[in-house]
């Protein structure tokens, strides 16, 4: 499967690599990192603070 982006955990990683149709973005907001995979009408946000 392709990598759409560069994923900061191993859940992150994983949620975006099992369709390669996501539009991945990923934003920093003060310390925490949100990951937005976007499918179809679908937003997943993932966040991970580090």
């Amino acid at each position: 499967m392709e990598i759409l982006a560069k994923a900061r955990s191993s859940t992150e990683s994983y949620l975006c690599q099992r369709t390669n149709d996501y539009d991945c973005v990923e934003k920093q907001i003060d310390q925490t990192f949100v990951h937005t995979c976007r499918k179809q009408r679908t937003t997943l946000i993932i966040k991970s603070n580090k």
